[in-house]
């Protein structure tokens, strides 16, 4: 009775945009937000609630991009490991199993990087910034790696800049799209554009994500010599 009311009082125009007004704030609610760049606090929340970042590694759903990074360092004789945006210590208790004996991660959550000393407490690990530390000139290593990072920050080729000349990346990056992803790759190829310039001998594949998160879903690893 009362919308009647209020119907037969108030002027066309007033009830229109107030339709309006009403759709318009139901489609913000439904709509995701846009992807975006997030802080450290962001990452800290995500590293405390999700149970997936507390497992062992082999249960991780990413395992099997790691055992092809762990296989390829082993075949190349890598010595010493730089991790840009480590995460909280899965990545590097895998590389310690297969024998890796020099490795210093580095992130931007401290809460990752607290978890990753409790995990691997003969690994180095420090909280810092990729775009601000001193540790690309201050740690010995031959190999980098940097997987599933680079989609999550603008300034992703200022990053791999930073990277000793003559240092192999070993890196990962997604064709899946994610609140937190400032970037989706769609094949090999615009991977090998994108960063292809800055390193000798670049070589970009895909693993099938079936495997890894959902079907359909792919990573792309990548690797060169930093020029």
């Amino acid at each position: 009775m009362l919308k009647k009311v209020v119907k037969r009082v108030t002027p066309p125009i007033l009830l229109e945009s107030a339709r309006s007004f009403v759709e318009n704030l139901k489609a913000k609610v439904r709509q995701p937000p846009e992807p975006s760049e997030r802080d450290s606090a962001y990452y800290d929340r995500v590293y405390r609630v999700c149970d997936h970042y507390g497992r062992h590694y082999s249960a991780s759903r990413y395992y099997p991009l790691w055992c092809v990074v762990a296989d390829r360092l082993l075949r190349a004789g890598v010595r010493s490991v730089l991790d840009i945006g480590c995460g909280p210590g899965q990545v590097a208790e895998c590389l310690q199993d297969r024998g890796l004996k020099q490795y210093h991660g580095f992130d931007f959550s401290k809460q990752s990087v607290e978890m990753a000393k409790s995990i691997c407490p003969t690994f180095v690990f420090t909280a810092a910034d990729a775009l601000s530390t001193d540790l690309y000139d201050r740690v010995d290593y031959d190999a980098v790696l940097c997987l599933e990072v680079l989609e999550h920050v603008e300034q992703d080729i200022q990053i791999l800049q930073r990277i000793r000349p003559g240092a192999t990346l070993y890196a990962s990056a997604p064709n899946y799209p994610d609140k937190a992803h400032v970037r989706v790759f769609s094949s090999c190829e615009e991977v090998r554009e994108r960063y292809g310039i800055m390193f000798d001998r670049f070589r970009v594949d895909a693993i099938l994500a079936n495997q890894i998160t959902q079907e359909g879903q792919i990573l792309y690893v990548f690797e060169g010599v930093k020029k």
